[in-house]
């Protein structure tokens, strides 16, 4: 009984620990989508889309809230690069996105209502645009088989910044983001020459705090989180250093004096979308997303 106990409180644990899915997006098998999700996204598509075509970067990074997270001070869960006339369309977001879950991720292109569709938490979008040639060489780089030779599929919500074990959506963003700012040698990039220029640049990555029974529950329930790139030191006290959004957009503040963000926020009535499903359909939700 005693164990069984243990059992029942390291679950309850870890439901606290899912929303840590926050350091990155998720893909799901697909569920038909209620008329409320999708009209919530379409209107928030054509504000992105009008603020989008009236600013006119060739490339900038997005983000979006997929849970909250607000008991690790963060909001922003996931980004991506949105891309002006990419092959795709018109406005293109292009971003790696966990299968579900499980231990493996791929790189996807969506349009912009697409974005807003995963199982948001509230539809808030932050938007960031760096300056002029940094846009050229993001918008560059996201065209390119960069995408590909700098992604990691075995994934980790947890992946440290400097890992190359693994890898969250935050952190091969982070990647692209710093060849396009720094390296002027693109032929030869890699994973590993973009995380030292992230490190000499002074980036420094959000801590989030774990106790032990949520890092054992997460180590057991959760295919998708890995502890072991991570230092003695910090698994030992529960610390873990990961990219996220917060530490994206406060490192563009200090390296990119051009950078502009924007942060569009949703109407009072459609801000937290899982409030307007009928029970059955947040049921079937939750059921198919990664929280």
């Amino acid at each position: 009984m005693k164990f069984a106990n243990r059992i029942i409180v390291s679950l309850a644990l870890l439901l606290s620990v899912m929303p840590l899915a926050a350091t990155a997006g998720s893909l799901c098998e697909p569920v038909e989508a209620h008329p409320a999700s999708v009209k919530s996204a379409i209107i928030m598509s054509v504000k992105l889309q009008s603020m989008l075509e009236q600013r006119q970067p060739e490339a900038a990074i997005l983000a979006r809230v997929g849970s909250d997270v607000s008991s690790q001070g963060l909001k922003y869960t996931h980004a991506g690069i949105v891309v002006r006339d990419h092959d795709e369309g018109r406005w293109t977001v292009v971003h790696q996105l966990n299968h579900c879950g499980s231990g493996e991720s791929d790189i996807f292109k969506q349009g912009l209502g697409a974005f807003f569709l995963d199982d948001p938490y509230m539809l808030d979008v932050l938007v960031m645009m760096p300056g002029p040639r940094i846009q050229r060489e993001l918008a560059d780089i996201a065209r390119s088989e960069l995408t590909a030779r700098f992604h990691e599929p075995s994934y980790s919500l947890l992946a440290h910044p400097e890992s190359t074990r693994h890898q969250n959506s935050n952190g091969w963003l982070l990647e692209l983001l710093a060849t396009a700012m720094f390296d002027h040698d693109r032929a030869n990039a890699t994973r590993k020459t973009a995380q030292r220029y992230i490190r000499d640049s002074g980036f420094e990555g959000s801590i989030v705090r774990l106790s032990p029974l949520q890092k054992v529950g997460a180590s057991m329930f959760r295919a998708n989180v890995h502890f072991d790139d991570h230092p003695y030191r910090a698994q030992a006290r529960g610390k873990f250093e990961v990219v996220t959004v917060k530490a994206i957009r406060q490192w563009m503040s200090t390296v990119d004096e051009r950078v502009e963000i924007v942060e569009i926020e949703a109407p009072d009535s459609i801000r937290y979308p899982r409030t307007l499903l009928p029970q059955t359909e947040k049921t079937i939700e939750r059921e198919s997303k990664e929280p």
